[in-house]
């Protein structure tokens, strides 16, 4: 469950298809199996992350899903 939000989402952390697999629609089809069982727990979503300048990534996720911009900050442990 998520605290600012009243929805649970499933978060892949990374996703990553070794360079001789891609474009075979290995990524696509590991999130398509995944939907289900994170509807099965509850979730209404599943989130990722993209770099900038990761185009691949983005456009996959793009056209599985819809995009929104944020923040994201790297805090130091120093």
């Amino acid at each position: 469950m998520k605290f600012e939000q009243e929805r649970s989402e499933f978060y892949i952390y990374d996703l990553a298809v070794l360079e001789k697999n891609r474009r075979a629609g290995v990524a696509t089809k590991l999130i398509f199996a995944l939907k289900p069982i994170a509807a099965s727990r509850g979730a209404k979503v599943i989130f990722v992350q993209a770099d900038y300048g990761d185009g691949p990534a983005i456009a996959l996720y793009t056209k599985l899903g819809q995009r929104e911009d944020v923040l994201h900050f790297d805090i130091s442990t120093d």
